[in-house]
């Protein structure tokens, strides 16, 4: 089959990855960073056997569906039950205090811990929530969770003075509904786009949990593909980031998100009766069709690169509108 080769390297890292395309196959590039996740795809144009740019075959799409929300959903769904709003608020805003850096810090690494399938049960060091001025411990706190109604519930026991025996089931939960979030997004592209390979960049591709709840989501769908992910991917899209601002002429066409238009009016005629609003213009004794929606761009048109289009309206008579 003729294809292309092409590589992928990051920005600091000397080491390339090879990739073999098959010519004309579009692939996707899904960026799961810290905040957003990005998804775009691509088909290489090729002339004389050479890449000379690309052409973008789905609007880009994605959401906030990043890496870090784990971690905001973990401090949701358990601190914050857990020890009140109003302490974590308060250790949040506490002046030269760098506790609730490390708290994060710390659920940062448990993450990491789940996404590498280290453990079934963690330590969770919660002493930065004892005060001097509390008289709670933590075990008040371990029963009054345990008493509340909530939509989330985890079991949680204490190991030591301030740490918590807490199940990698949290982490379970939260990463399979984010993995359905960014699933869903590459299901729409391949419902109108049949892709074979996808490339994982940013922080959030190194989740092997997350990169693999994907894959079986799509198995279960019978969609397959291959997942490519380039050496240190956190900072590999950075490279292709500046490309493409620095060289915008990259992608030779886009695909319009949106169909952009224009209200306007035309004189009277049969094919307009389900479209507009039929009215007699005194002046020029003339029925006119009002209302219409002149379109410039449809969604999903194809847009080249620096292609100028010039449309031509005469000022709108007052009587119409």
């Amino acid at each position: 089959m003729a294809g292309i080769y092409f590589y992928i390297s990051s920005l600091i890292n000397s080491n390339l990855q090879c990739v073999y395309i098959a010519e004309e196959k579009p692939y996707i590039i899904c960026d799961i960073g810290a905040g957003i996740v990005d998804i775009c795809t691509y088909k290489r144009i090729i002339e004389d056997k050479v890449t000379k740019g690309l052409y973008e075959e789905h609007p880009p799409i994605g959401g906030d569906y990043g890496g870090q929300k784990i971690n905001e959903e973990f401090i949701l769904r358990l601190i914050i039950p857990l020890f009140g709003e109003e302490n974590v608020q308060k250790l949040k805003e506490k002046s030269n205090n760098n506790g609730w850096v490390k708290f994060e810090n710390h659920i940062e690494d448990l993450k990491k811990a789940y996404s590498e399938n280290k453990t079934e049960l963690m330590t969770l060091d919660c002493d930065a929530f004892n005060e001097e001025d509390n008289s709670k411990n933590l075990e008040y706190y371990i029963s009054a969770y345990n008493e509340k109604d909530l939509p989330f519930k985890y079991e949680i026991k204490k190991n030591r003075k301030w740490e918590l025996y807490i199940q990698s089931k949290i982490f379970s939960d939260i990463t399979k509904e984010l993995s359905q979030k960014i699933f869903s997004k590459i299901e729409e592209i391949y419902n109108s786009i049949k892709i074979e390979c996808i490339i994982l960049t940013g922080a959030g591709s190194k989740n092997n949990a997350l990169i693999k709840y994907i894959c079986c989501l799509a198995e279960e769908k019978n969609i397959f593909f291959d997942t490519i992910t380039p050496p240190q991917p956190e900072i590999a899209i950075m490279k292709g980031t500046v490309l493409f601002g620095f060289q915008n002429g990259i992608i030779r066409k886009r695909k319009a998100k949106y169909t952009l238009g224009i209200k306007s009016a035309y004189e009277w005629k049969q094919k307009y009766e389900d479209k507009g609003i039929k009215k007699y213009e005194e002046n020029d004794k003339k029925y006119y069709c009002v209302n219409l929606f002149y379109k410039f761009i449809t969604r999903n048109e194809n847009i080249d690169f620096n292609k100028v289009v010039k449309h031509k309206f005469n000022a709108a008579n007052p009587n119409l509108n």
